[in-house]
């Protein structure tokens, strides 16, 4: 809309374009000793994601928070969100097709601390990519984010978005 354009300077700043998921979100703290554990944003610790605490804790990196959704998805690969709220806070269960899906980290110093600069988003995408790839990951991935040009290629998005039945685009700056 017009009052998102008027922040927007595509010649000035570098900005990238995600699908809005469908989810819950979640971070996911691995301590200094490899442990994940999963949180609301609230900070309300979810028991029902330990297939994805112990994939990321099979990653092997230590002091990060990782920030993402947590989503089921169906067979045709759409977000299930109802079904995510139903399962996420069950007692004494383990979410079995849950898919993790992480847009960004930080050093877990940083975040508990609650300030500090850790890099621009695109540095912090492109280790996302690098330590994820390969790990053949059955419960994690990394959300794409698409560098964005111009408002042409953001209404091409959202007219893609609008046809599929997403829940909405996420724009993000690159930023620290």
């Amino acid at each position: 809309d017009s009052k998102t354009k008027k922040k927007i300077d595509f010649n000035k700043d570098v900005w990238y374009v995600s699908r809005k998921l469908d989810g819950v979100r979640c971070l996911v703290v691995v301590d200094e000793k490899g442990k994940a554990k999963s949180f609301s944003r609230a900070g309300k610790q979810f028991h029902t994601l330990s297939l994805v605490e112990k994939e990321i804790e099979e990653l092997g990196i230590k002091n990060v928070v990782y920030d993402g959704e947590m989503c089921i998805v169906n067979e045709n690969g759409d977000e299930d969100f109802q079904n995510i709220m139903k399962e996420i806070g069950r007692k004494n269960h383990t979410i079995q097709n849950g898919l993790f899906q992480i847009f960004d980290f930080i050093p877990y110093r940083m975040f508990s601390k609650g300030y500090g600069k850790v890099g621009t988003f695109s540095q912090r995408i492109y280790s996302l990519q690098s330590f994820l790839a390969g790990n053949n990951l059955k419960y994690t991935d990394f959300l794409s984010q698409i560098p964005l040009n111009s408002f042409e290629e953001l209404d091409a998005f959202a007219k893609k978005a609008s046809e599929k039945g997403w829940e909405g685009l996420m724009l993000r700056k690159n930023t620290h």
